[in-house]
C-alpha cells in the first residue's frame, strides 16, 4: 500500500473528503473534464488509439490512485475524444484479492464522476467465467 493511500485509511471523513478534492483538481488540471469513463481490463488496453487531443496520466501521478499488481493492467489514465464525446479511459484497476479494502476499490468510479463523468463503462477478461 501506498503511503498516500494509508494516509486515507487513516483519515477522518473530513480529511478524506479534502484529499478527494485535491485529486479532482490535479485531474481536472492535468486533463479536464470528461463524459464517459471506461475501465479496461486486459484485453482491451488499446482502445484510446484513435482518440483525439489524448493526453496521459501515470497512475503513479495521482497521489490516491493504488497501483494494480496484475499483470497486462498498464496503470494510465488516457483522455481523449471520440464521436464527440470526451473519455477518460482506466486502463488497469485494482482488485480486492490484491489486497484492496472496498473504499480503495471505488476510488475509479469516484474519480470519474469528480472528472464530470454521467457514464461508467467496465470490461473484464473472464475467459471461461
Amino acid at each position: 500500500m501506498s503511503k498516500d493511500l494509508q494516509d486515507i485509511s487513516q483519515s477522518t471523513p473530513e480529511e478524506y473528503i479534502q484529499k478527494l478534492k485535491q485529486t479532482q483538481a490535479l485531474l481536472l488540471t492535468k486533463l479536464g473534464k470528461a463524459d464517459v469513463a471506461m475501465v479496461l481490463g486486459s484485453g482491451l488496453q488499446n482502445i484510446s488509439e484513435g482518440f483525439t487531443d489524448k493526453k496521459e496520466l501515470s497512475f503513479s501521478e495521482i497521489p490516491i490512485m493504488p497501483r494494480s499488481t496484475v499483470q497486462g493492467h498498464k496503470g494510465i489514465l488516457y483522455y481523449g475524444q471520440s464521436h464527440g464525446k470526451t473519455f477518460i479511459i482506466w486502463a488497469g484497476r485494482i482488485h480486492r484479492y490484491e489486497g484492496y479494502k472496498t473504499y480503495e476499490l471505488n476510488l475509479i468510479a469516484l474519480l470519474s464522476a469528480l472528472m464530470g463523468c454521467k457514464y461508467l463503462i467496465t470490461t473484464n477478461a473472464s475467459g471461461g467465467g
